[in-house]
């Protein structure tokens, strides 16, 4: 099976992971204190994205923002994330499909599903935000999420 390699409790002290564009990739030997917190960002909608990825950036985290979900299931494939933010409501493949994707290789991986409108459960998604997303119950929610890191700033 595909190896992911979460930034965790569960890692040990080094990962396969390579810098490359600004983003580790799975080829090169890093320490896991070396690491920030790497988000997979996906929204269709430019302006929107943009905001969402500058509120994570100045929390502190490192930010991919990608505008389909071809483009997101590429970098998920070649880069190491720690968790997904995916908006709903994308042409061609919806959010909830795209999860459920990243799960198939990567069943433990945290995903954030974003909405503009209430939402069902989906399998694959782990928590369901209604958008606008407040930056502090963004914030907040990811913290949760990935136990044992905080805010890097």
């Amino acid at each position: 099976m595909f190896f992911i390699g979460l930034v965790s409790n569960h890692l040990s002290s080094t990962m396969t992971a390579a810098v490359g564009s600004g983003f580790l990739k799975r080829d090169d030997n890093l320490s896991v204190s070396d690491l920030l917190t790497r988000i997979l960002l996906v929204d269709d909608e430019p302006e929107l994205g943009e905001m969402m990825r500058i509120t994570l950036e100045r929390a502190g985290y490192e930010v991919y923002l990608a505008t389909n979900a071809a483009e997101a299931f590429g970098a998920f494939r070649s880069r190491v994330f720690d968790l997904a933010i995916l908006d709903e409501m994308m042409p061609g493949s919806k959010g909830h499909e795209l999860a459920a994707c990243l799960k198939g290789y990567e069943p433990s991986f945290p995903i954030i599903l974003a909405s503009a409108f209430p939402q069902k459960a989906f399998p694959g998604v782990d928590h369901i935000l209604l958008k606008p997303v407040a930056p502090e119950i963004l914030r907040n929610l990811i913290v949760r999420i990935l136990p044992g890191y905080s805010e890097a700033a």
